[in-house]
This record gives structure tokens, C-alpha cells and sequence, in this order.
């Protein structure tokens, strides 16, 4: 079993509850679901919400910092949601190289091996 989190909205701006999150077993979040955040573009904007089409330009300077903290303990980022801008940014503010082909990238447990792909 994996435990996922989908939406950082209710996370504020506050960086620090992504590690919090992690200690409570959360190894698959997501920033967005449906509408804009503090964190990234969501790729079903809410007209109710006032978003526009593109809030940040895609992920925000608060969600590139989320992916590069989420990258130390290797958690996957759930994306499906995103525009594929900000699939290209995430994939940008990585610490692992991915295949162009694949949509993830599962980091190696053993920090001294190099990925696969």
C-alpha cells in the first residue's frame, strides 16, 4: 500500500508540512487537483475560484522548492494533473535524470547507484 496526497492547498505556503506529511507515510503527493494553489498551475482551472487559465507560469517558486525537497527523501510526484508545463519544470528541478519517454522517475534507494534510464 502507498499513501498519496492529492492537493497542497490545505499546506498553505508552509514547506515544512511536506516533511511533516512524509513522517506520516505519504510517499506519492500531489500538488494540484482541481484549481490553482500557492504551489502550481492546475490544468482544470476553477472559474468559480477566479483562476485564470495560468496562475504561476506553472509550478510557483514555493512548488519548486517543494519538488527539490520532495527529491532529498526520493518521494514520486504525482502529476497527471498538471500542465505539461509544469510536468517540464518538475521534471527541470529534478535531482534525477529521466528518460524523455517515461512520465517518472523512481529515484535508486541506494543513493550511490545511478539510475537506470
Amino acid at each position: 500500500m502507498v499513501i498519496s496526497m492529492l492537493e497542497t492547498y490545505h499546506l498553505g505556503a508552509d514547506l515544512g508540512q511536506l516533511d511533516e506529511w512524509y513522517e506520516r507515510g505519504v510517499r506519492v503527493p500531489g500538488f494540484t487537483q482541481s484549481g490553482h494553489n500557492d504551489w502550481a498551475d492546475s490544468s482544470r482551472p476553477k472559474d468559480k475560484m477566479g483562476d485564470k487559465p495560468e496562475e504561476h507560469g506553472g509550478l510557483s517558486s514555493l512548488g519548486k522548492k517543494g519538488v527539490a525537497r520532495l527529491n532529498e527523501p526520493g518521494v514520486l510526484i504525482w502529476s497527471p494533473l498538471w500542465r505539461r508545463k509544469i510536468a517540464r519544470q518538475e521534471r527541470a528541478n529534478s535531482q534525477h535524470r529521466r528518460d524523455p519517454s517515461q512520465r517518472f522517475c523512481i529515484p535508486c534507494a541506494n543513493s550511490e547507484q545511478q539510475p537506470s534510464h
